[in-house]
C-alpha cells in the first residue's frame, strides 16, 4: 500500500513538473530565423506574421528556421530561398533515415537530423555542403565539444563524405558537389555540374 502511494506521488508531481515545463516554453518560446554564410549564422532575427526583409537575404546564403508546430513539437526549414518565411504551414516527412555518416579528415560523426531540440525531416528541406558546414560548426561542436572538431571546425570550404543509410536500407553516398532534398515520402539526390 505504501509503495502504491508514492508511485502515486511521483506520478503526480511529474505530471505538475511537464504541464508546468510546457507552460514555460509556450510563453517564452519564439520562432526566430537564422542567416547563415559559410556555415556561420551571421543574423538571427525573431520570425513574426508581419516580418520586413530587412534581413541581408540573398539565395548565396543558407535560411534556418527553429519553429513549433501546434503541439510545440520543435521543427526547422532549411533553404537558400528567402520565400520559405512566407510559408506558414510545414509538412513533415513520412521517414527518417536509418544512419547518417558524416566522414571528414578520417573521421567518422555521426548525424542526427531529428531530436528533442530540432528536426530537420521537414518537406522541402535542403541538404547541402552549406547545411553540413552549418551543422558542423554550430549542432556538432555543441554536441561534442570544441576540442574534438577543432581541425575541421575553422575550414570554410571542407571536404566530405556522406554516408547516408535510407529507410528502406539502401545506402547513398553524397559529396559537397550534392545535395540532398526532402520530399514527403522520398528524398531526391542532385549533383552540380562543374
Amino acid at each position: 500500500m505504501f509503495i502504491k502511494y508514492i508511485l502515486f506521488i511521483i506520478h503526480k508531481t511529474l505530471t505538475i513538473y511537464n504541464k508546468v515545463r510546457m507552460t514555460l516554453f509556450k510563453l517564452f518560446f519564439y520562432p526566430y530565423v537564422y542567416l547563415i554564410r559559410n556555415g556561420n549564422i551571421i543574423e538571427c532575427k525573431y520570425i513574426s506574421h508581419d516580418m520586413d526583409m530587412d534581413m541581408d537575404m540573398n539565395y548565396d546564403n543558407l535560411i534556418v528556421t527553429y519553429e513549433c508546430d501546434k503541439l510545440y513539437n520543435r521543427y526547422n526549414r532549411v533553404s537558400n530561398n528567402p520565400q520559405i518565411l512566407r510559408i506558414n504551414e510545414h509538412i513533415y516527412t513520412n521517414y527518417v533515415f536509418t544512419n547518417i555518416t558524416l566522414i571528414i579528415d578520417d573521421r567518422e560523426l555521426t548525424i542526427y537530423l531529428r531530436n528533442n531540440h530540432y528536426n530537420f525531416y521537414i518537406v522541402n528541406n535542403i541538404i547541402n555542403s552549406d547545411f553540413i558546414l552549418f551543422y558542423l560548426k554550430n549542432i556538432l561542436r555543441m554536441r561534442l565539444g570544441q576540442n574534438y572538431l577543432d581541425s575541421c571546425y575553422h575550414k570554410d570550404n571542407i571536404s566530405y563524405k556522406l554516408i547516408i543509410l535510407d529507410n528502406q536500407f539502401k545506402q547513398h553516398t553524397l559529396t559537397k558537389k550534392d545535395s540532398l532534398i526532402l520530399n514527403k515520402n522520398t528524398f531526391a539526390i542532385t549533383t552540380l555540374s562543374t
